[in-house]
């Protein structure tokens, strides 16, 4: 299993997400705020891949459909 998506500005989006989330959580003071983070974008992950990946060859992704 792999908890990190797989393109490259998927792993930004990721990266950003995580930081923001952890900075909100320890804001409020929410105990283990950072694993919190990282437990609520892992559920995202997939979607992330989803979004940015061709399926096949001659296919668009998800996030090329949406642009345009």
């Amino acid at each position: 299993p792999q908890s990190t998506p797989m393109p490259e500005i998927s792993q930004y989006i990721f990266g950003l997400a995580l930081g923001i989330l952890t900075f909100v959580f320890q804001l409020f003071n929410i105990l283990g705020g950072s694993i919190i983070a990282l437990l609520i974008l892992n559920l995202i992950t997939p979607f992330l891949d989803k979004l940015m990946i061709k399926k096949q060859f001659g296919q668009k992704s998800l996030w090329e459909v949406i642009k345009k």
